[in-house]
């Protein structure tokens, strides 16, 4: 009988550990919570931004207290499978209906977008609407 419970236990946290989040509905369905304006405003200044995008591509950062950064890219996902890395300077702003807003303007396609944030389990989505079938993209905040 302990072995089965343990093999159930077992089985429940790899199937949650491995699944795929690719929509807010995704993240709401494993227990994402969104962030509000003053959350936001607590987490963002100082902290170091690894973003990564569904195209694949991961960009770094850390945000300034002023709302500048400057970041780096792998470029992955920009140029069909190769990478073309770049650095820019951006800015980064949290609005008060609680969406981060970032500006780089890349060389080959700048990012402007706002996104509400959800946490779960440690990691951090994106989505630039609260539609369950908007698209999320992975972050991490440290500081």
């Amino acid at each position: 009988m302990l072995r089965v419970i343990v093999f159930l236990a077992a089985s429940a946290f790899f199937s949650s550990a491995g699944a795929e989040v690719s929509t807010l509905g995704d993240v709401k369905a494993q227990g994402g919570v969104r962030l509000n304006a003053q959350e936001l405003r607590n987490l963002m200044p100082e902290a170091n931004v690894v973003s990564r995008t569904q195209g694949g591509s991961t960009r770094y950062w850390h945000n300034r207290p002023d709302g500048t950064f400057s970041a780096v890219s792998d470029g992955r996902g920009q140029t069909g499978g190769g990478t073309a890395y770049a650095n820019a300077e951006g800015t980064w702003r949290v609005t008060d209906e609680g969406q981060l807003c970032v500006s780089i303007p890349w060389p080959r396609a700048p990012d402007n977008w706002c996104r509400y944030m959800f946490r779960l389990e440690g990691k951090y989505y994106g989505v630039g609407t609260l539609s369950n079938e908007s698209t999320a993209s992975e972050f991490e905040f440290r500081k």
